[in-house]
């Protein structure tokens, strides 16, 4: 007793040490590009989340965690409004939700109906840029470590094309590769922004009798760009090509539907929770191994509890049996046969009906011309005032047979 109490002090002991050190750590900053509006890190989306109703006045702004797919064929939506999707890949081939050949196609119906489709992202689907006979373009490996390498190159900007923003331009300065688009057909596709080489990277198309945007740039939505950006931040010129209208905010293709997030996912994102989890997992290990090779008390012998439904049941069956009341006691053998039907196959008994033969038949496996004389046999004797010896051995001969079969 005294070293188990040791063991366990010294347990607790670690877990607290380890909680302690951790609190103390200075942190470091989490780089990881999640695009979550629910993250404070520099590529979470926390901070336009949460200034994104200001854009829509007195309009609802909802944030959906289910496939696009769902939300516009089971939803009620309102007769116009806005989609709004931002992720760093959409494409094929990637460890997201991303965005399926059903999506785009309700999607791509959503705008022609008059609403306002914005999907930012580095990479699309296949499927949404065949639709619009559309190239995205990315900078090839060579570029990409030659900016890695070589600080003093010029950081990736993003500039407007409108006159209304006086040519507003952003430098996305940890950016070291960039996607910019390349239309086959340039008389639907309008350029609102351009890279430093004049590539187009944020476009919009006229869809039926409404507007898809497409930005190649998602990045200038983020919590660190926003910051730093904060007097006169690009994103909002961007956004403020919506109209005021209802919006909705996916964000299904990051977190997945509603209730998906587990408690061990939780851990793994906090590792002073992550190393206590498995300190206490090993340790109980450990304490099971040593603690086994104790000598177990003895295990008392419990004798199995006597079924006492059977032996009620043929007391039953022996009272009506002397008192000659054979159409009760078949009756009761009819109730008690539905009722075990019910619970062997979950057939709840409606009637003696060709379906419910052919349902009973299906699910126990017996014949169907056994199931017809069995069920008639049944509906003989619920609409019979009387019944023989002869036919109640019969009968019940039959039902002892379907139960041997059924089990």
């Amino acid at each position: 007793m005294k070293y188990n109490k040791l063991y366990i002090a010294f347990i607790l002991g670690l877990i607290l040490a380890i909680v302690y050190v951790d609190y103390n750590t200075p942190k470091k900053i989490d780089w990881t590009r999640t695009f979550k509006s629910t993250d404070k890190n520099p590529f979470g989306l926390e901070i336009f989340h949460k200034i994104l109703p200001e854009f829509f006045p007195d309009r609802a702004v909802e944030t959906v965690r289910i496939p696009a797919y769902n939300l516009l064929t089971e939803g009620k939506l309102p007769q116009k409004s806005n989609y709004i999707i931002i992720d760093q890949y959409l494409g094929e081939g990637y460890q997201n939700k991303g965005l399926s050949e059903m999506d785009v196609d309700k999607l791509m119906d959503y705008a022609a109906d008059g609403n306002y489709l914005f999907i930012a992202s580095n990479s699309f689907p296949e499927k949404l840029l065949d639709t619009l006979n559309l190239k995205l373009k990315q900078a090839n490996l060579a570029s990409v470590l030659k900016n890695k390498l070589n600080p003093k190159l010029k950081p990736l900007k993003i500039r407007l094309t409108n006159p209304v923003f006086k040519n507003k331009t952003a430098e996305l300065e940890k950016e070291s590769s960039e996607a910019y688009f390349v239309s086959k057909d340039t008389l639907g596709v309008k350029v609102l922004a351009v890279n430093d080489s004049s590539k187009a990277n944020f476009i919009s198309y006229q869809v039926g009798k409404g507007k898809l945007f497409l930005l190649s740039v998602p990045e200038v939505f983020c919590n660190y760009y926003l910051l730093k950006d904060d007097r006169n931040p690009i994103a909002t010129r961007i956004i403020s090509y919506l109209p005021v209208l209802p919006t909705y905010y996916d964000e299904y293709t990051k977190q997945g539907r509603l209730g998906e997030e587990s408690v061990f996912r939780f851990m793994k994102s906090k590792p002073a929770l992550y190393w206590v989890y498995y300190l206490c997992l090993y340790g109980m290990l450990l304490y099971l191994f040593f603690e086994g090779k104790r000598t177990q008390r003895i295990i008392p012998v419990i004798n199995p509890k006597q079924n006492t439904t059977l032996d009620f049941i043929r007391t039953i069956g022996q009272l009506y049996y002397h008192k000659k009341d054979n159409i009760s006691l078949a009756a009761k053998k009819v109730e008690y046969l539905k009722w075990t039907i019910l619970k062997k196959t979950g057939i709840r008994f409606e009637g003696y009906s060709e379906e419910f033969r052919e349902k009973l038949a299906h699910k126990t496996g017996v014949t169907r011309d056994e199931i017809k004389t069995l069920t008639e046999w049944m509906e003989s004797i619920d609409s019979s005032q009387d019944i023989s010896d002869q036919d109640l051995i019969t009968f019940n001969q039959m039902v002892e047979s379907f139960h041997k079969k059924t089990l």
